[in-house]
């Protein structure tokens, strides 16, 4: 028990000094990123800030729309291009287009596209879950599948972005969490494998942000209530759901927090001499992390405390 003590002591004091006295961030020199999800959120912004400072970006965005709109955003650096991280051909011209531009060098690749589906396992088709993990862990995968020897080559970085939901799974997102859960697995596997290569591997565990993924958040709830036989809807509530939608509304609106929290650690991650294997921006991100590490009781009263629902109707009649 001591030695946990002073383990933990130790490791405040490093954190404490690197605070004040952190490592020294890496040159641009030419270096190439592939970003994908680039269309809005974490991956527009990052894209935009290594142009800034200099970096080539391969900027993949879902929308020809989205493409041109970063483009006329950003100096002649960033190479932007249609990509849909589900579509084995659209990924596999990812490595047509590092060849092209990077001479198949590769400095880092954000994975960083996903969607938020929410719902209930009861109101969940298998189709659902396929889909969701076709986005947030199969796409990611064929991703680096096809750009990791150029990233081998340039002793790079791969940054992938997970979410505190592949650690703690709260009610109504067993597919999104699912599939963060089988991207967290996948990442440290990586790792370790791509410590023998000199390749660096970050996750980054981020909480709610305001994103265009969490201000959407609430409208597959709302289609899927509305797919529902009225049986089901009737064993619910209408009442019961029509305060959820509000409440979760109000919750999503008070507690996101500031993407640029997320952007600093895919920066660093990309940027720096030595960079963290794990970054969890923002306190939500932290204060979950430690719920998690609670016996599974505590955690469940914790979660059903924060999630804030009444019961529905079906519970009420017990």
């Amino acid at each position: 028990m001591l030695e946990l003590i002073f383990i933990a002591i130790v490791y405040v004091i490093y954190r404490a000094y690197l605070k004040r006295y952190p490592h020294p961030s890496l040159p641009a020199d030419g270096k190439w990123v592939l970003i994908s999800g680039c269309d809005t959120g974490f991956g527009n912004m990052t894209t935009k800030q290594l142009d800034a400072l200099g970096y080539h970006v391969l900027a993949g965005c879902l929308t020809q729309d989205g493409a041109q709109k970063l483009s006329s955003e950003c100096s002649k650096n960033v190479v932007t291009f249609q990509l849909d991280i589900t579509n084995e051909e659209s990924v596999a011209k990812t490595k047509a287009l590092v060849e092209k531009h990077a001479n198949g060098k590769l400095w880092g690749i954000v994975n960083n596209a996903g969607i938020s589906a929410g719902t209930f396992v009861e109101w969940n088709t298998p189709a659902h879950y396929k889909r969701v993990h076709a986005v947030n862990f199969m796409g990611h995968v064929d991703m680096i599948y096809n750009n990791v020897h150029s990233i081998i080559k340039a002793k790079g970085r791969i940054v992938n972005i997970t979410s505190v939901a592949g650690f703690m799974a709260a009610p109504g997102m067993s597919a999104y969490a699912s599939s963060k859960h089988a991207f967290e697995g996948y990442s440290d596997s990586l790792r370790r494998e791509m410590y023998l290569r000199d390749v660096k591997v970050a996750i980054i565990e981020p909480g709610f942000m305001n994103t265009a993924i969490v201000q959407q958040a609430l409208q597959p709830w709302i289609s899927q209530w509305e797919s529902l036989s009225q049986t089901v809807k009737d064993e619910y509530g209408q009442p019961w759901f029509d305060q959820m939608m509000a409440n979760r509304k109000i919750a999503l609106k008070k507690n996101s927090d500031d993407p640029q929290l997320v952007v600093d650690s895919i920066l660093h991650a990309l940027t720096n001499s030595k960079p963290e294997d794990r970054y969890r921006p923002g306190f939500q991100a932290k204060l979950i992390y430690v719920a998690n590490v609670l016996p599974t009781s505590i955690a469940d009263y914790l979660v059903r405390r924060i999630d804030g629902r009444d019961a529905p109707l079906f519970a009420q009649k017990k």
